[in-house]
C-alpha cells in the first residue's frame, strides 16, 4: 500500500499546488476525496490550456506535479473507498462528482 509516501506527498505539496487548506486536506472522506479529485482536475485542465496557449505564465514542473497527485489521489480514492470508486467510473461523464452525490 502506498500510504507512507502518498501521506508526505500530500502534507508537502497538495496545500499549495490546489490552494486547500490543511483541513480539506485531511478530510478522506468520500466528499473529501472527492472535492480534492475535482480540484486537481480543474486546475489540471487549466494549467493544459496555458500550455497549449503558449502563456508565459505556463509551468511545466506544476503540470507534472498536477499529473503525479491526479494519479497518487486516484489510487488513495480506490484504495480507500472503492465501492465509491466503482460509482464513479460508472459515471463516465463527470468521474468522481457520483462520490460527492453519493456522500
Amino acid at each position: 500500500m502506498h500510504t507512507q509516501p502518498l501521506t508526505a506527498y500530500r502534507a508537502a505539496n497538495l496545500c499549495s499546488l490546489i490552494g486547500i487548506s490543511a483541513s480539506e486536506r485531511d478530510d478522506y472522506s468520500p466528499r473529501g476525496k472527492a472535492l480534492i479529485l475535482n480540484l486537481l482536475r480543474a486546475n489540471l485542465k487549466s494549467e493544459r490550456a496555458r500550455g497549449k496557449r503558449k502563456h508565459w505564465s505556463y509551468n511545466l514542473n506544476r503540470h507534472l506535479a498536477l499529473i503525479d497527485a491526479l494519479k497518487l489521489e486516484r489510487i488513495a480514492f480506490q484504495q480507500l473507498h472503492p465501492l465509491a470508486a466503482l460509482r464513479a467510473e460508472a459515471e463516465n461523464s463527470r468521474p468522481f462528482i457520483a462520490a460527492l452525490q453519493a456522500a
